[in-house]
């Protein structure tokens, strides 16, 4: 193991790598933003109902959200590469179908 060394923390580190006192692999990171995310519960929560609701009505409410662009039906393909092009060719085209809505 030349070059590496292994911290108290466990982790593995750079030969001469010495991140000050205190700064373990957080050195050099920036936090952005001190929103928590809501605990987990074994029980509900009206207010983390309310706000999973909003959620789902903002993303429905997104251009396209509604649709994969793939009709329903279905596909049987022989191999993994001719499913990704089918998928590819539907979702060009039902793009192409969105922009020329907006346009």
């Amino acid at each position: 193991m030349t070059g590496i060394r292994r911290s108290r923390a466990g982790g593995e580190q750079p030969a001469g790598f010495d991140p000050g006192p205190g700064r373990g692999y957080m050195a050099g990171m920036k936090t952005v933003g001190k929103r928590r995310e809501p605990a987990v519960s074994a029980t509900a929560s009206a207010e983390l109902l309310k706000a999973g609701a909003r959620l789902n009505e903002a993303a429905h409410g997104l251009p396209g959200a509604g649709s994969t662009f793939i009709p329903k039906g279905v596909y049987r393909f022989a191999t993994l590469d001719e499913a990704d092009r089918h998928r590819n060719a539907c979702l060009a085209q039902g793009m192409a179908r969105l922009a020329r809505e907006r346009s």
